[in-house]
C-alpha cells in the first residue's frame, strides 16, 4: 500500500514538473506575442489635454524600451518619418 502511495507521488510530481515547464514556456511565447503587437506609434491631435500627453508619453516608455519621440506639426512630415 505504501508504495503504491509513494508511486502515485512520484507520478504526480513528474506530471506536473512537465505541466510547469509547458505553462512556462507557453506564458513566455504569449508574452513574446504580446510584446510584439504593442503599439509603435501614438498619434495625439491638438484637442487631447496635457496631461493625457503625459500619461500617454509614461506608458509607451514603459512598454518600449528604445522610444524616440518625435514631434511635428503636418502628417506628411509623420510619414517620411517612416521611411
Amino acid at each position: 500500500m505504501v508504495i503504491s502511495v509513494l508511486a502515485a507521488v512520484v507520478f504526480g510530481y513528474f506530471v506536473v514538473s512537465g505541466l510547469d515547464r509547458f505553462l512556462d514556456a507557453n506564458r513566455r511565447a504569449t508574452k513574446r506575442n504580446y510584446e510584439e503587437k504593442k503599439p509603435s506609434r501614438v498619434v495625439l491631435t491638438d484637442d487631447t489635454p496635457d496631461e493625457e500627453i503625459l500619461d500617454e508619453i509614461h506608458r509607451f516608455r514603459d512598454d518600449h524600451e528604445n522610444a524616440c519621440i518625435i514631434l511635428c506639426d503636418d502628417e506628411d512630415d509623420i510619414s517620411e518619418s517612416d521611411e
